[in-house]
Order: structure tokens, then C-alpha cells, then sequence
């Protein structure tokens, strides 16, 4: 066998092996949604398919929680002692606890 058959018979059996390994786990992710949905924890199913548990709620997530997470604006002016200084501006990704907190100030300089 020469290196050109080799090469090409093997991209052939790996490209049948990735259609099949999408297939399947578009598959697997398409029934974590629809267990999900029904009421399965995901530490169940995590447990069934050898998945870690915050990957399968990552994939499937609570239906029954808001999907979209609000997001917090507030602004803060700061103390008079800084009069030079412009408000800042302190998102809270919430509501789950330990969200990301992001700080900037909107201070411009022209």
C-alpha cells in the first residue's frame, strides 16, 4: 500500500467517524433538553452519561427558571472630595449568586 491510499482510506474512515459521533451527540443533547423539560435532574442524568453535572445544566437548563438573566445598572455619583471624577457605572450579572460583577467608569476626557 502506498502513502497516498493509506492517507486517503484513513480521512475517509475518520470522516464517516465524525458524521457519526455529531450525529450521535446532537442526539444526546437534543434528549438532555427534552428530559430536562420533563422534570429530570440533571445530577441524574450527569450520573447516566458519564457527563459532568454542570455540563448537562449548561446544556439543558432549568425551563422553569427566567432563560434570559436580567442584568443590573446602576449608577453610583461618587463623593464630592472627587469632584474631577464622573459617575461609575457597576453592572451585576445576576441572579445567581456570586455573579460577575463589572465596574468602569464613564468618565470621558475630551
Amino acid at each position: 500500500m502506498d502513502a497516498e491510499t493509506e492517507l486517503r482510506a484513513a480521512a475517509k474512515r475518520r470522516a464517516k467517524s465524525k458524521e457519526a459521533f455529531d450525529r450521535d451527540d446532537a442526539e444526546v443533547r437534543r434528549l438532555l433538553v427534552k428530559w430536562r423539560a420533563e422534570g429530570v435532574g440533571p445530577s441524574d442524568m450527569a450520573r447516566w452519561t458519564g457527563f459532568t453535572r454542570e455540563w448537562v445544566a449548561k446544556i439543558a437548563p432549568d425551563p422553569s427558571r427566567n432563560a434570559t438573566k436580567k442584568r443590573v445598572t446602576r449608577i453610583i455619583q461618587k463623593s464630592a472630595t472627587k469632584a474631577a471624577s464622573a459617575p461609575t457605572e457597576i453592572r451585576v450579572n445576576g441572579p445567581s449568586i456570586g455573579g460577575a460583577i463589572e465596574v468602569k467608569s464613564t468618565h470621558r476626557r475630551d
